[in-house]
């Protein structure tokens, strides 16, 4: 039949679609191989290094000396900074009327939260702070370093009570450290 159009036959339709996926192929085939050809040239030299002198088993060659390297000056160390938001009790066990009061003014200052202010119930020579948990210990020992040297740090007894606003209670249970100042700080 010459001269009518006939459609095309399914057969030659699937391998038009297997050559062309066959073409697509290798096309990608020589990108990758075009790609691993180029970076490899521009890798670096194969070539051995500048000619110079030959160290046979007899000789060796002294290594250059490396320059040492500067000394890092070290900034002298700050005191540390209290650590934010820790909440104290200041407690007086002096003599001297407003000590409490007035440590509790220039701690809040430095960033501590005044939880409780009042007196201890007996005078003391020296200064003590309580620590209420394991983990509240390193900010006694932060106060100490910072505000009260030589202080001495215990863990807060259960039956520690204080005189808060003439009343005798036991220091509240928010307190993290407590501050019982003694005579040692009206010097």
């Amino acid at each position: 039949m010459t001269g009518k159009h006939e459609p095309p036959a399914r057969t030659s339709f699937w391998i038009s679609v297997a050559v062309s996926t066959l073409k697509f192929g290798v096309l990608v085939a020589a990108v990758v191989v075009g790609v691993v050809v180029l970076v490899k040239a521009f890798e670096g030299p194969t070539t051995p290094a500048a000619p110079g002198p030959v160290v046979t088993d007899t000789e060796t060659k002294a290594p250059k000396p490396k320059k040492s390297p500067k000394p890092v000056k070290e900034k002298e160390p700050k005191s540390p900074a209290p650590e934010q938001g820790v909440r104290i009790g200041v407690f007086n066990a002096s003599t001297q009327d407003g000590l409490a009061a007035e440590w509790e003014a220039k701690l809040t200052d430095k960033g501590y939260v005044s939880q409780q202010l009042g007196s201890a119930t007996q005078t003391s020579d020296t200064t003590t702070l309580y620590y209420r948990k394991a983990s509240d210990q390193a900010a006694a020992e932060q106060l100490e370093s910072s505000f009260f040297k030589g202080a001495t740090i215990e863990a807060l007894p259960n039956d520690l009570e204080v005189s808060v606003e003439g009343q005798t209670v036991k220091v509240d249970r928010g307190v993290q450290v407590a501050i019982v100042l003694g005579a040692d700080q009206t010097k």
